[in-house]
């Protein structure tokens, strides 16, 4: 399982939040509380918490984790400062995903995984990734209904974000015969890693 944290400095000391701004306490604290049991996924916005987050992830040499960003210089830099970070571009402001462009501009950046809305997803812009060996993860807007998890499912992203995991695994239910193209992971935030 994974499961994304926000960043924010607050008096200096780098904090984790969830996708709604809410503090889950210190980095450390936070850390040490899911250590050994989630992968981390650090969605970073501010500049500011670049240093703080390669730091974090060096002095506790934590040996796999996400790191997404929309900028990516930014992303790039702190992966290579760092040992197991894997980056992953976020494009989850785009309207349309366009396969070829997404992957110069991923690998630009030293990626090949990438952030995009469910809604942009089509099984052919899909295929068309997959094929330039691309990890697309894709991201369920906040009250997301069936039709946008059905599409995300099948479609065949790699992995989901939602803030409603249960809703997704819900619908996974339903299915009485494999007849999904490829198992998604399925990201949880706001805190929700229970599933």
């Amino acid at each position: 399982a994974t499961l994304l944290f926000d960043l924010r400095m607050a008096n200096g000391v780098l904090h984790l939040t969830d996708s709604a701004g809410k503090d889950l306490g210190t980095a450390e604290d936070a850390l040490a509380a899911i250590a050994g049991k989630i992968i981390p996924a650090f969605r970073l916005t501010d500049p500011a918490t670049a240093a703080p987050l390669t730091e974090l992830i060096n002095r506790h040499s934590i040996g796999d984790c996400f790191v997404i960003c929309a900028d990516g210089a930014l992303m790039k830099k702190i992966c290579d400062e760092t040992v197991c970070a894997r980056p992953v571009l976020d494009r989850s402001a785009v309207t349309q995903a366009d396969p070829a462009a997404l992957f110069s501009e991923a690998t630009y950046f030293g990626t090949k995984r990438i952030l995009l809305p469910a809604a942009t997803l089509t099984q052919e812009n899909m295929l068309a990734m997959h094929a330039r060996s691309m990890t697309v993860f894709a991201m369920l807007a906040d009250g997301a209904d069936i039709a946008d998890i059905h599409n995300a499912i099948f479609s065949a992203a790699d992995g989901i974000l939602t803030a409603d995991s249960a809703a997704v695994l819900n619908y996974y239910r339903t299915f009485t015969e494999t007849t999904i193209p490829k198992s998604t992971l399925i990201v949880a935030h706001r805190g929700d890693h229970a599933a």
